[in-house]
């Protein structure tokens, strides 16, 4: 075999090894199944479509009026008339305290509240002051005309008694004596005084008439409706009321009314309620009780109720000063909540903060936005992740953000020509989440862009 072998030159061996490497070469090439190297790459054709660029951001779902009621006093409850889930009315009592346990103070409060209404419904509609300020008047204007003629005839001539005193059988006996002349120095002072007086009285008689002529004094019966206010104040320390109209959103546990109780009292399984019907924005009747609740004691400032108003609900999110100024009321508002799955709510903005709040060094401004088709489902304190529409482009050019790198701190794209990456330079307009508006680049429509081209810069928006 060594011998065979040696027949061979060394030129023979090159020449047969560089054909053999030839036809491996040839045969790797033109194998059957092997694939086009432009297969790595994932591509996308350009297309025209609508873009819609968004803000993202998350916040919590609250009532539009939502209020904390707690007791104004300590007490025992007596009647509760709200549960979970039912809808009141503005000025409705939801529970109320047994009279006999309230402090003193608040028990009064009652009589106060009797004596300042009647004053004040003096004051407003009774004709009786002013026809006794017409008598005290006359009898003023009487009173002074007698005294002004008494001082004009003591500066004449005319008769005067004078009190003389003697002794009779050593006991003194006054005696009264009538002479002709001018009155003495002390009489003349005495009926000056009388008349300085009576014209004092004229003048207060004829201000207390002036002011019921024309009506009650403003001042007068602002002061008597503080004097019935306070006195209302006082004595609905005894119930909780509610300030609007809304939905019981949460109930003390030691309130909850009993399913029985509710049955028992009502047919249609629904706790009665009582309205505010009183000529002024407080109440005094503690109406119809629900539900009876023996000994349960309450204190001062502990919580009762809380009261949404759920015909409007809101969230409010906090937006990036890079992005507020993209934010305008009336922007559509699309809405997501972890507890509702597989459903979207719809908004809009209602208000745009002005002024933003900086914490840790980031400056934010809160934006706030209504929902317009809130169900049951939505609750508030929930976290809803919220998306509002800023712009909104038909019918564009647009390129993938994920083909989008950086070559050379310019924006380009990679066609894929015959196998061959080409780069494009490109200049983009508005962006949304996948995609942004090609403005500028040779490149059209149903040209095919790779998506992943082999370690050819960053990815501008952060995609792989």
């Amino acid at each position: 075999m060594r011998k065979f072998l040696s027949r061979f030159s060394k030129r023979t061996w090159i020449i047969t090894g560089v054909a053999t490497g030839l036809v491996i070469l040839l045969i790797f090439i033109f194998r059957p199944g092997r694939e086009d190297p432009s297969q790595a790459f994932q591509t996308e054709v350009i297309s025209r479509g609508d873009l819609i660029a968004t803000v993202g951001a998350t916040g919590s779902v609250r009532a539009h009026q939502s209020a904390v009621l707690n007791w104004g006093t300590s007490g025992i409850v007596e009647t509760v008339m709200a549960k979970v889930g039912e809808e009141v009315e503005q000025g409705q009592v939801l529970a109320s305290l047994l009279k006999t346990s309230l402090p003193q103070t608040v028990i009064l409060a009652e009589a106060d509240l009797v004596e300042a209404q009647k004053a004040l419904d003096d004051l407003l509609g009774s004709d009786t002051a002013r026809a006794q300020a017409l008598i005290d008047l006359k009898k003023a204007q009487d009173e002074y005309e007698s005294a002004y003629n008494y001082r004009v005839e003591l500066n004449k001539k005319g008769w005067f008694k004078k009190v003389v005193v003697k002794t009779v059988n050593h006991q003194p006996v006054a005696e009264i004596k009538w002479y002709r002349g001018y009155a003495d120095a002390e009489t003349i002072a005495k009926a000056d005084d009388q008349l300085s007086l009576k014209k004092a009285m004229l003048e207060d008689a004829q201000r207390d008439y002036g002011r019921l002529e024309s009506g009650p004094n403003p001042s007068d019966v602002a002061a008597a409706e503080a004097r019935v206010a306070a006195a209302y104040a006082t004595l609905n320390m005894s119930k909780i009321i509610s300030p609007f109209a809304g939905t019981v959103t949460q109930v003390d546990p030691s309130l909850n009314i009993p399913e029985s109780n509710t049955s028992s009292n009502n047919s249609a399984g629904t706790a009665p309620t009582e309205k505010l019907i009183t000529p002024s924005p407080y109440s005094t009747n503690l109406g119809v009780p629900t539900s009876q609740i023996s000994g349960e004691q309450v204190s001062q400032g502990q919580f009762g109720f809380r009261v949404d108003d759920l015909s409007s609900l809101l969230v409010d999110v906090q937006i990036s000063e890079v992005d507020i100024n993209t934010i305008d009321v009336n922007q559509a508002v699309t809405l997501t909540f972890d507890a509702i799955l597989d459903k979207n709510y719809h908004g809009k903005v209602v208000n745009v903060s002005q002024a933003g709040d900086t914490l840790e060094g980031v400056v934010n401004f809160t934006v706030t936005m209504e929902l317009i088709d809130a169900d049951e489902l939505v609750k508030p304190g929930m976290t809803a992740a919220v998306n509002i529409v800023v712009t909104e482009l038909t019918d564009v050019l647009l390129i993938p953000n994920r083909a989008v790198r950086v070559r050379e701190n310019e924006r380009v794209v990679y066609t894929l020509v015959d196998g061959k990456l080409i780069p494009v330079k490109v200049t983009l307009g508005q962006s949304s989440d996948s995609s942004s508006v090609l403005v500028e680049g040779d490149l059209q429509e149903g040209d095919l862009i790779v998506l992943n081209p082999p370690n050819l810069g960053p990815n501008f928006f952060g995609a792989d």
